[in-house]
């Protein structure tokens, strides 16, 4: 039943806004996205590689400490105060590693824009869902993942949305206004 609930939840959830990741799908390469890594701390590299039925982007890394070190983005996008987003992708790790997730500037003065969310990957690939609301206007915002190990990613989608309302919650979600630090709305896949 719980699942069920979730689904219809985040169905509705999708329904209310207009994609703003032009190139979510990495049908054919990586162009739209854009690659920082801190050399002096990290090793990685981003590449396309084949997934049916289109690709998928291959964030390696060889060498990282820390989620700022390596940085995979979508930009620009343009935000609102207080408007809820819905942010889902599939990804998965080479072996178990940490994915932050987040909105934020993309420009000094750099700083998360009430989204961010570090996730848990396995090998297997899972869809994520992320509900939270932004915390300050820009025009220039990116949606940034900062992987700690080697992962892929697709599918990655934000779109607005309306505030969940009277929503069924598994034991792994938690819905709420925004994120900080964990996510308040994460749907892996795994629900009891």
């Amino acid at each position: 039943m719980t699942r069920a609930l979730l689904l219809l939840m985040a169905m509705s959830v999708a329904a209310q806004g207009q994609e703003m990741i032009r190139a979510g799908r990495f049908v054919s390469d990586v162009q739209g996205w854009a690659f920082y890594v801190n050399r002096d701390q990290a090793r990685a590299e981003v590449k396309w590689e084949a997934r049916k039925p289109d690709g998928c982007a291959l964030v390696r890394v060889e060498r990282s400490a820390a989620f700022h070190n390596v940085q995979f983005w979508a930009a620009p996008l343009a935000t609102k105060k207080g408007q809820t987003y819905t942010v889902s992708f599939e990804a998965r790790g080479e072996r178990p590693t940490q994915l932050r997730v987040s909105l934020m500037r993309n420009a000094a003065p750099w700083r998360a824009l009430g989204l961010t969310a570090n996730l848990a990957l396995s090998p297997e690939w899972k869809t994520y869902t992320l509900l939270g609301k932004a915390s300050e206007d820009s025009d220039d915002a990116r949606l940034d993942f900062m992987p700690l190990g080697t992962v892929w990613l697709d599918n990655v989608s934000m779109q607005p949305a309306e505030p969940p309302q009277n929503a069924a919650v598994g034991s792994q979600v938690r819905l709420g206004p925004g994120w900080r630090g964990e996510p308040q709305a994460v749907a892996d896949g795994k629900l009891n």
